[in-house]
């Protein structure tokens, strides 16, 4: 169980070390305060990425889906049951 400072964690994030601190302060990434510094736990922060991961991979999957019906419906304008 390792504990990483903001910089620390805006390195892996590949974010400003001032806007991985607003998402401490936010609530956004599990965080605590001691002193002026923050530290959050390195497993707090794969979890957080292997999720942005995931529901990415999510929509990605969605939008594929997507583009295949409306390819579809374009293909066969004439089989597609349109809702009054």
């Amino acid at each position: 169980m390792k504990l990483l400072t903001t910089r620390e964690a805006a390195k892996r994030l590949r974010l400003h070390p001032k806007t991985v601190e607003r998402y401490f302060r936010q609530g956004r990434i599990k965080a605590i305060k001691i002193g002026r510094d923050w530290r959050v736990l390195e497993n707090e922060l794969e979890f957080l990425i292997n999720s942005q991961v995931s529901n990415q991979q999510e929509r990605m999957d969605w939008d594929a889906l997507a583009r295949s019906k409306l390819a579809e419906i374009w293909n066969h304008p004439d089989e597609v049951d349109y809702p009054l």
